[in-house]
């Protein structure tokens, strides 16, 4: 046939240019993966709306941090979030793996991280590991650990963080979780709940770098539910004018 050929209803070929013959089709294969990509676009959608966004070491390098397809790493999600005009009351949910640390940046008031319920997540920190897309600059210096920039009510909960060793690190403030900044803005209002931080007797001679939580500026802070093994100091206090009530 020479004239175009109009079909209707469900497709099981596609027509050769010009002749009208029927060709063997992967139709039924395309319209099952495009069923896969509206479910996840839903799925995704709805997380979206609830603010919540899962990570799991397993998952894909081609992700958008829904149930079915998990970001790969943390720095990944909150990357994520950070890149949205509303950043502000965020979950991620960590499923079981090792990870390595991260850093909250600015503006993320009210993020949650924490490991989804049964789930075994182990952080590591200090291990000369520079986080994604992450700059550190002269008011905000590489700690080494998890770091909470300009964020309030930041909460980080259930996980097991281990110092491994940075002897390229030298900072005095340098520890598994650490507020410090040198601008203005500082993480403040943060709650570390039910996590396991676990120290080194190996810092290449950087002893005062096996701290649990070393904090500089706040007016506030929680440590709930915690244990601190094998470190120096348990939690640095390192501030000016706080009051902190006993």
């Amino acid at each position: 046939a020479n004239g175009q050929v109009e079909a209707t209803g469900t497709s099981t070929g596609e027509v050769q240019a010009g002749t009208g013959v029927v060709l063997e089709s992967n139709t039924e294969n395309i319209g099952a993966e495009n069923e896969i990509q509206r479910s996840r676009k839903i799925e995704l959608f709805n997380n979206i709306e609830d603010k919540i966004l899962y990570v799991d070491a397993d998952g894909s390098e081609n992700s958008d941090g829904s149930l079915d397809a998990p970001f790969v790493d943390i720095q990944t999600a909150i990357n994520y979030v950070n890149g949205l005009e509303d950043k502000t009351g965020w979950t991620i949910v960590v499923e079981s793996g090792e990870y390595d640390r991260f850093v909250v940046l600015d503006g993320l008031d009210g993020l949650t991280i924490k490991a989804d319920d049964n789930a075994e997540v182990t952080i590591f920190t200090l291990n000369n590991y520079t986080p994604n897309d992450v700059k550190f600059e002269g008011g905000t210096p590489d700690m080494g650990g998890i770091q909470l920039w300009g964020a309030k009510n930041v909460v980080l909960d259930g996980f097991r963080i281990e110092i491994v060793d940075d002897s390229s690190l030298n900072h005095h403030m340098r520890a598994a979780i650490s507020n410090h900044s040198e601008k203005l803005e500082y993480a403040d209002n943060f709650m570390i709940r039910n996590c396991n931080i676990v120290g080194t007797e190996n810092m290449s001679g950087q002893g005062n770098g096996n701290v649990g939580i070393s904090i500089s500026s706040f007016s506030s802070f929680t440590v709930e539910n915690c244990t601190f093994t094998n470190l120096v100091e348990g939690i640095r206090g390192q501030s000016d004018n706080a009051n902190v009530d006993e």
